[in-house]
């Protein structure tokens, strides 16, 4: 501490006069002005700024330890007789003994003789007020607590303990605190006693995603702060209770523990039996949307239990609960669905990727989730494989699952659900059908979530001609529109599972089931009935037996063939393009297989493209097989590729509405210029031709450098020069 220039002080028998008295050191100081006396009017002014409390903890309050700083504004008076002191200060960044206090706003008053400071204030902590108080701070050695003070909260807000909260586990905590807690014991070893209340609450559960509304009574002591049956009600209005406490060790080493009760009213009664509380009809405890990562997503009513405990770094997490009307659980599979060579249906899950995604979401260090979920016919479930397309099942049964998490993130789900009803959106290609589930079927998880095992049987009911399959044996026999039952059957793992069908037509007359059972003998007579069935809602002839007139909805099978092909070509390779197409006019007997493929080069500034084939077509009432062959070639003359060269060779498709003497291709050669543009001044091309009229100082160099492939530096260099040649004229 440095004396800032000189000061002066002057003593005459009881009288001290101080001038110019003013300690400095770096950005603190504390300046003394002023005379103190016997007479009472005398006083002696201090001001403080900046002061930084560690520098003077060890001197005031050898006992504690002090960080902050402090601001002072105060008057000293008779010190002879009776000392006074009066003044207000603001302590910023208050920590005593490594707890953080926040920032003090106070005012104190000491006469001798009280042997106490009476102090009042108010407190913020992360730039919010917690509370006010007022009080006395005892004075003396003898005195074993120092502190004696009123904490009055009127309206104080509680969402400061977000700041201490991860929000990706509990988020949204609100609420207002209403009445006084009392403050005893010393700075050291604080203690608060008392009753207030808690109003508005609110808080909000990343996991269940769903928001809680409390109100009630909070009692504290020594060891702990207290909950007793506070009512918590869902969005919905429904209501349970919590019952809980906060421990401590002087404000360290806190421990928690809540145990909420979602089952029983915590008021009111059952008017059929008043010793019993009124159960809840159901609680709201799950409302999440769609996320990319999530494992469920959905809303769940329950009923049941529910306990959140732990430390600081440790949480755990207990649920017992039993679903309720109104719930629907989604579980994004994300497995897209394709068509092998055999005709099967796998199912693909992006478990990685998932679990990246969970992995970069919620940190789940430090807490143990045990969910144990009693599912009730009262809940829908629906596992997606694609959500894209709509691939999904539709459920609604009953079973019990339990879902653990440990606190190095691993989760793990046992259980088996058993369906009663249900759809299965069959997804084929471009073509959809919704197949019934079977009461009877099981998905069974035996630990990973994104693995069970299935068990389900599924199926469509349409009407058809059984004639048709076995026209020289049944015809006239059976009914021109039985009741067929298409069955889809999934077994084995959910990723990949078997899939089979079946076919039953059960009020057929025995020579209808003769004719089922001479499908069901074949099993790729099986398929290939199946899905005539469930494309073009009729039987084919059995295999060897179709003539020309049976192809009726050929083109709808070849749409479907090219349409799975197509996709598995997609994911060959990234730098080539490939495709097929299938086309057939059963009208005029002429048909085409293509293939298609395209690549780019040098930086894909030259484009090929082809596609090459075999046609049929009918020259001269002749069947004639011709080759299909196009190839498009393109070049980029300029890096934009607004000039282009183009050069293909197509293939002719002649019929009686066309000259049959064209030959089979055309070729040619042509060069294209493409822009996009919004008005004239940005029409690159019609400026670039402006510019040929132009004087040199007028040109659109910046629109011509575009075309010319003018250096920048050229361009910087004539613009200077056209600047300097302006000055000369001026």
């Amino acid at each position: 501490w440095e004396l800032k220039d000189q000061a002066h002080i002057n003593f005459s028998y009881d009288c001290f006069l101080i001038e110019d008295f003013r300690l400095e050191r770096e950005n603190q100081f504390i300046d003394i002005q002023g005379q103190i006396s016997k007479v009472p009017q005398d006083k002696l002014n201090i001001e403080v700024e900046n002061l930084d409390l560690s520098d003077i903890a060890a001197i005031l309050l050898p006992e504690n330890e002090l960080s902050g700083r402090a601001w002072l504004s105060g008057y000293i008076q008779e010190p002879f007789t009776e000392l006074k002191f009066a003044g207000i200060s603001n302590v910023v960044d208050l920590v005593i003994d490594d707890r953080e206090v926040g920032n003090v706003n106070f005012e104190a008053n000491y006469i001798a003789g009280t042997n106490s400071i009476a102090m009042n204030g108010d407190l913020f902590f992360q730039q919010q007020k917690t509370f006010e108080f007022s009080g006395n701070y005892l004075l003396g050695n003898e005195v074993a607590e120092n502190l004696d003070f009123l904490m009055h909260f009127y309206r104080t807000d509680i969402s400061v303990v977000n700041s201490f909260l991860d929000p990706q586990v509990v988020s949204g905590i609100r609420g207002e605190l209403l009445g006084d807690f009392e403050l005893k014991g010393t700075l050291k070893e604080p203690r608060i006693e008392g009753s207030i209340d808690l109003e508005g609450g609110r808080v909000n559960l990343a996991l269940l995603g769903a928001n809680f509304y409390y109100s009630g009574n909070v009692k504290a002591d020594r060891h702990g702060i207290y909950i007793d049956a506070m009512p918590v009600k869902d969005e919905e209005g429904n209501t349970g209770f919590i019952v809980g406490q906060l421990l401590h060790d002087n404000f360290s080493n806190f421990l928690y523990e809540l145990n909420f009760d979602f089952e029983n009213h915590p008021r009111l009664r059952n008017p059929n039996n008043p010793s019993e509380p009124l159960k809840i009809d159901r609680f709201l405890v799950m409302k999440t949307r769609y996320e990319e990562g999530v494992l469920y997503y959905g809303n769940a009513y329950m009923t049941g239990s529910a306990s959140v405990s732990g430390s600081a770094d440790d949480m755990t997490i207990r649920v017992n609960a039993k679903t309720r009307r109104g719930t629907w659980i989604n579980f994004p599979m994300y497995g897209p669905t394709t068509i092998e060579e055999d005709g099967f249906i796998t199912f693909k899950t992006l478990e990685e990727k998932v679990e990246e995604e969970i992995e970069k979401g919620i940190n789940f260090t430090g807490v143990n989730l045990s969910l144990n979920f009693e599912v009730t016919p009262d809940a829908r479930v629906k596992l997606i494989f694609d959500d894209n397309i709509g691939d999904e099942i539709t459920a609604f049964g009953q079973g019990n699952f339990l879902i653990n998490l440990d606190n190095y993130g691993d989760i793990a789900l046992n259980g088996t659900y058993r369906l009663s009803e249900g759809v299965y959106n069959f997804v084929m290609g471009p073509y959809k059908q919704n197949f019934f589930i079977v009461p009877g079927g099981t998905v069974q998880w035996t630990g990973s979530p994104f693995n069970a095992m299935l068990d389900i049987e599924t199926y469509y009911k349409t009407n058809a001609n059984l004639s048709v399959v076995m026209a020289d044996v049944v015809e006239g026999k059976t009914s021109d529109n039985e009741e067929i039952y298409s069955y889809l059957r999934l077994r084995g793992d959910m990723n990949k599972p078997e899939i089979s069908f079946d076919l039953a037509a059960p009020r057929a007359n025995e020579a209808g089931k003769a004719v089922i059972s001479r499908i069901r003998s074949d099993r790729d007579e099986l398929n290939r009935q199946f899905f005539s069935i469930l494309i073009m809602k009729r039987f084919l002839p059995l295999a060897g037996q179709e003539g020309r007139a049976q192809g009726a909805g050929g083109n709808a099978a070849l749409d479907l063939v090219s349409t799975q092909i197509n996709s598995l070509l997609a994911r060959v390779s990234d730098d080539y393009k490939m495709n097929v197409a299938l086309e057939s006019d059963e009208l005029t007997g002429e048909s085409s297989v293509e293939f298609g493929v395209t690549k780019g080069f040098m930086d894909d500034r030259l484009i090929v493209s082809g596609s090459f084939g075999v046609g049929q077509y009918n020259e001269a009432s002749a069947n004639q097989n011709n080759l299909i062959g196009d190839v498009f070639i393109e070049y980029l003359i300029n890096e934009k590729g607004t000039f282009r060269v183009n050069v293909f060779n197509e293939s002719n498709t002649n019929s009686v509405m066309q000259n049959t003497q064209r030959g089979h291709f055309t070729q040619g050669v042509g060069v294209n210029y493409r822009e996009d543009f919004y008005n004239l001044q940005d029409f690159k091309l019609i400026q670039f031709i402006l510019d040929l009229f132009r004087k040199d100082k007028n040109l659109d160099y910046r629109d011509q450098s575009r075309f010319r492939a003018i250096p920048q530096e050229v361009i910087d260099e004539h613009k200077r020069q056209l600047k300097e040649d302006k000055k000369d004229e001026n």
